[in-house]
């Protein structure tokens, strides 16, 4: 028991360094880190939806011609 208590200390310690870290190394402010993580994931969508647009007509035309053989 005495182990896991010290384990859940360790872990919670390393946590809360880790923040601090994070908080203190960060290269831009939240507010810009925000706007810059909603552009990529912005990005990433449009990226995946215009893959999902293209795999659907390659797939349809595929379907066209079995249909039409």
């Amino acid at each position: 028991m005495r182990k896991i208590v010290l384990f859940g200390i360790g872990l919670l310690g390393g946590a809360l360094l880790t923040g601090i870290a994070v908080l203190l190394l960060a290269p831009d402010s939240g507010d810009a880190m925000r706007h810059q993580a909603r552009e990529q994931f912005d990005d990433l969508m449009t990226d995946a939806q215009a893959a999902a647009e293209a795999r659907r007509a390659e797939l349809e035309a595929q379907l066209a011609e079995l249909i039409h053989s």
